[in-house]
């Protein structure tokens, strides 16, 4: 089992769509989808948990994807993952 959740029903939160961006679900209120959005801009090794409708971390920039993970995580009291270097986990 791996060392943190992983939310493998990404595809219940986030439809990429090549011409128009990113189309979010209800899930997310306009400050987690502007958060999201952000982080799909940011360097490599990134990572972003979130709880949907509550919570939502994201970081860049860390050593490795692993790390990544792990930050994002820390203080994201039952978030999940839910996209690593901008992919699905």
């Amino acid at each position: 089992m791996a060392p943190y959740n992983v939310r493998m029903d990404v595809k219940r939160l986030f439809a990429f769509d090549d011409d128009a961006g990113v189309t979010c679900t209800p899930h997310m209120n306009p400050k987690s989808k502007s958060g999201f959005l952000d982080y799909l801009d940011a360097g490599d090794h990134k990572a972003f948990a979130m709880l949907p409708a509550l919570n939502w971390k994201w970081v860049s920039k860390s050593p490795s994807t692993d790390v990544a993970i792990k930050q994002a995580l820390e203080g994201c009291v039952g978030c999940s993952i839910v996209s690593v270097d901008g992919h699905a986990p």
